[in-house]
């Protein structure tokens, strides 16, 4: 009887063993994947910032800028908005629009500072807890 439980015992601790090694292998895939997804990504917004740093004539962090802008006014992924550049599907004037924040920027000014001192919007604030 005590065999059979010390049996079992070792059985129970060898699935255990291949659960966890499974559990890491896929994690492991599933993080290699993620990876390769931002790598590819990335040359695709870099290949996007030079198309359009030569296309309007500007430097590349004002190119990246312009993409992110964009992408943020539409609600798209940089990604999209960086494969669009490339193939030519966005009109460069449509990119040099202000962000909706940048048409806006006197009253936020407004609100982040009260007093001569910088504030957080209550919107951005803290969660206040009760001791």
């Amino acid at each position: 009887m005590r065999a059979d439980l010390v049996a079992a015992q070792a059985m129970a601790d060898v699935a255990t063993i291949g659960i966890l090694q499974q559990r890491a292998v896929q994690e492991a895939r599933i993080l290699a994947e993620q990876l390769q997804s931002a790598l590819n990504s990335r040359v695709v917004i870099e290949q996007a910032k030079g198309v359009l740093a030569e296309r309007a004539k500007v430097n590349l962090d004002y190119a990246f800028g312009m993409l992110r802008g964009y992408a943020r006014n539409h609600n798209s992924r940089l990604r999209d908005v960086a494969e669009a550049v490339i193939a030519g599907n966005v009109v460069i004037g449509e990119l040099r629009r202000p962000r909706r924040r940048e048409a806006t920027g006197e009253r936020q000014v407004a609100e982040l500072t009260r007093g001569g001192r910088a504030r957080t919007p209550s919107r951005l604030a803290a969660p206040a807890y009760r001791t």
